[in-house]
C-alpha cells in the first residue's frame, strides 16, 4: 500500500511518503479496534478521533486518516479466507483514490511520512485498512504533559524542511462520553473533523531554527488541550504539531 500511496502521489507531481512506525501502531490498533469490534469509523469506542488517538500515544505530529472497510465471503454469505492480499490491498487504495476526501489526503502536498495498519475478522470475513498521513516540519524536544503543578507546558524543537515562523494555538474539547459499535456506524458525518475550539494563541520565541514557548492549558477546565504548531511553508501556513494534553488525568 505505501507502494501504491507514492505511486499516486508521483503520478500527480508529488513527492513520495516515508514510512513512519509510530503513525504506523497507530493506524494498526485502530484497523484492529475496527476489525474485532466490527465498525466502520475515524472515531473507536472510547470516543477518541485520530488526533487524539495518536497524540495520547506520544505522537506530536499532525496527522490525518484515511480508513477504508474490505470483505471476504463465500457466496452464501459466511467468511471466506483472503486468498489474495495484494488484490484487497489495490482495491481499498483504489477505492480511496475513488473518493474526493480520500483522495485529496492522499495527495496532499504536505504530508511527509505515513503509518498503515490493516486487519482482518475470520469470524465475519470484514477487512478494516487506516492510513495515517502525518505533517513533520518541527522536530519537537520531549514533551513533559504532566500540568499537576503550574498549568504550564514547555514546548521546544527545531524547525525543519524550510518551516518558519512557528505559531501555536491552544485549542479545547471536553472529554468525549464512549460510543458502541452501532454509535459509530451509524454517525454522520463519517468525515472527521477535531471539535477542539481555539482558546489562545501564544508566539515562541525563535532563534534562527530553533523555537520556545510555555503554553498555558488547565483555563477551560479538565479536558483534552491541543498545542497545535503552525509554520510558513513557501508563504503558506501549514500545521506542523499536535500535542495533546490531558488535564482530567488524576
Amino acid at each position: 500500500m505505501l507502494d501504491l500511496i507514492n505511486a499516486d502521489r508521483q503520478a500527480n507531481g508529488l513527492t513520495a511518503v516515508e514510512w513512519d512506525d509510530s503513525a504506523a501502531q497507530a493506524a494498526q490498533l485502530h484497523a484492529e479496534d475496527m476489525a474485532q469490534q466490527n465498525y466502520f469509523s475515524h472515531w473507536n469506542t472510547q470516543g477518541w478521533g485520530p488526533d487524539v488517538r495518536y497524540g495520547l500515544a506520544g505522537g506530536t505530529d499532525v496527522i490525518r486518516e484515511n480508513v477504508a472497510a474490505q470483505w471476504s465471503r463465500y457466496n452464501d454469505g459466511r467468511p471466506a479466507p483472503i486468498g489474495d492480499w495484494r488484490e484487497v490491498i489495490r482495491d481499498a487504495q483504489v477505492g480511496l483514490m475513488n473518493s474526493p476526501g480520500h483522495r485529496a489526503n492522499i495527495l496532499d502536498p504536505h504530508h511527509t511520512h505515513v503509518g498503515i495498519g490493516v486487519a482482518y475478522n475470520a469470524e465475519t470475513g470484514e477487512a478494516r485498512i487506516a492510513q495515517e498521513f502525518i505533517n513533520r516540519f518541527v522536530e519537537l524536544t520531549p514533551v513533559a504533559t504532566n500540568t499537576a503543578n503550574d498549568g504550564e507546558v514547555a514546548i521546544s524543537g527545531t524547525l525543519l524542511r524550510g518551516a518558519r515562523q512557528p505559531l501555536i494555538n491552544v485549542a479545547f474539547e471536553p472529554l468525549p462520553t464512549p460510543l458502541t459499535p452501532d454509535d459509530l456506524n451509524n454517525r454522520m458525518p463519517q468525515t472527521y473533523r477535531s471539535p477542539a475550539e481555539t482558546i489562545d494563541v501564544v508566539r515562541p520565541i525563535v532563534q534562527g531554527k530553533q523555537f520556545e514557548a510555555r503554553v498555558p492549558v488547565g483555563q477551560s477546565g479538565p479536558g483534552l488541550y491541543h498545542i497545535r504548531i503552525w509554520v510558513d511553508i513557501s508563504g503558506e501556513d501549514v500545521p506542523a504539531a499536535n500535542v495533546i494534553v490531558n488535564t482530567a488525568r488524576p
